[in-house]
């Protein structure tokens, strides 16, 4: 999904994510494959949601 404006790379394709403002371009990227495109042009970067334990901050093992 495209709309122009500033790139914003989601770590899930676009459609997936309902709700993205209108204004900006998405691109999904995963990591596995080539890049979606000029890294030079993004403005934003959405990392991947870390699941953590119950009682846990990121970055912290569970007990």
């Amino acid at each position: 999904m495209t709309d122009g404006g500033e790139t914003v790379w989601l770590p899930y394709p676009p459609n997936r994510v309902p709700g993205l403002p209108t204004g900006l371009s998405y691109a999904g990227r995963d990591g596995s494959a080539a890049l979606p495109g000029d890294p030079g042009d993004v403005r934003f970067l959405v990392g991947e949601r870390v699941l953590t334990a119950p009682g846990t901050r990121a970055g912290e093992q569970a007990a």
